[in-house]
Formats: structure tokens, sequence, C-alpha cells
């Protein structure tokens, strides 16, 4: 079963790039004219080019091609798949870390997350929130928890925005590294922190990892918040 999932993933997974491959180096007038509503996307001619801005300005690229993509123009189909390649990353590595899903489910329930997502109220942290709603979408789906990640928005605000490229697990591993640098955190907690919001794990999963109870977990990890939340604004200038 799990080699089955496992190379079904791969087939999803080199499908999509094959199809980025021919699709990103096309010069596209849609693209082209994606520059009068997003500055940062001016001499763009080619999706390839708009993704390679996004690290650059994640929530003003990945803000702008979420509203393409629900606006329902001639362009929306273009501007999600921009988002979808973006995020494909993060989402290989949370379907490997859950045995319960593949990652055509993640990818389909990405489509979902981005025609739904509210951009007027969370114009931040855009790709942060795009793959917890994603993650939050399948295990609702598979009527599994869903409070592994719960973190209130605010705080995933001040923390996801302190580093790019967008916020993704590279974030994730940038800011628990400035916090232990800092002495916020200690090692193990740090460990735990990666595991939970980096890798996607559940609590569960990651006091297997670790070799401690969920509960310890889930208290490291609340202690965490309250200490990244209240130095928000040094870890935003490590």
């Amino acid at each position: 079963m799990a080699q089955a999932a496992g190379e079904a993933g791969r087939d999803v997974r080199r499908g999509l790039h094959e199809e980025w491959a021919e699709l990103g180096a096309q010069p596209s007038p849609a693209v082209i004219g994606w520059a009068e509503g997003c500055g940062e996307l001016t001499g763009a001619s080619t999706p390839g080019d708009v993704l390679e801005r996004v690290g650059g300005a994640p929530d003003a690229v990945l803000g702008f091609l979420v509203g393409r993509a629900q606006h329902g123009g001639g362009d929306a189909q273009l501007a999600g798949r921009v988002v979808v390649q973006a995020m494909l990353g993060k989402l290989v590595r949370l379907a490997r870390a859950d045995a319960g899903a593949e990652l055509g489910d993640y990818v389909a329930q990405l489509w979902c997350t981005i025609a739904g997502y509210p951009l007027a109220r969370r114009p931040r942290s855009v790709a942060a929130n795009l793959w917890m709603d994603t993650r939050k979408a399948v295990r609702r789906e598979q009527g599994r928890p869903t409070a592994a990640l719960a973190v209130p928005d605010a705080v995933l605000d001040e923390l996801w925005t302190s580093s790019r490229p967008p916020a993704d697990e590279l974030s994730v591993h940038r800011v628990v590294r400035h916090a232990r640098a800092l002495g916020l955190v200690d090692e193990p907690t740090a460990a735990v922190l990666l595991s939970v919001y980096a890798d996607g794990l559940t609590s569960a999963a990651a006091g297997e990892r670790h070799r401690m109870s969920t509960d310890v977990v889930r208290w490291r990890c609340s202690r965490a918040r309250r200490r990244l939340a209240e130095h928000a604004l040094v870890l935003a200038a490590a």
C-alpha cells in the first residue's frame, strides 16, 4: 500500500514537472499583462519568470496570482498553476509525512484552497496560510483532527514574514535557527518545532520521532509559540 502510494506520488510529481517544463518557458500575453496589476512582475513574459519573482516578494506575487485565479478570467487557470508550482515542494514534503494521503490529494486540495482563500482578510503570509489550509483540508476530508497547526494568524504573520523566500519550510528553519541562536528555545524544542511546522508532522508523529509523549510535544510547541511571539520583532530583524 505504502509503495503504491509512493509510486502514485512520484507519477503526479513527474507529471507536474513535465507540464511545467513546457508551460513555464512559453511567453504569454497574459503574463506580460500581469505587470499592470503587480509591479513585481514588470519584465516577466513567461510563467517561469513569474515563479522566479515569488522569492523576492512572496505575498505580493502570490496574493496577486491568487486574486487572478479567483477572478475567473482567461488567465485564471494559468495564475493558479503558477501558485501550484510555487507550492509543489512543500506539498511533496507534506505528502511524504502523511501516511493517509497522497500528493494528488494535496494538489487537488490546494486548488480548492486557492479558489476560496480569503485574500482581503489574510493578505500576509500567503504561502504559509495556503499550505496550512491545504493540510487542514486534506485531514478534514479524511476525518482526521486538524488542530495540530492551530496558530493564531497574528503570530503567523509576525513569524512567517520574518524571512524570505516564501513562507514555507525554509522560513520555518530560518525562524527556528534565529530563535535558537538568541536562546529563545532549547535544542530539543527547536527539533520539535521543525518536525511539526516544517515537516508537517502531527504531535503524535513528532513524539515518536523525538521519543517524547504527544503532550510534551504540544507543551513544547505552545511554550515556544509564546516565546517567539513575544520576540517577533527581534526575530524579524535577525
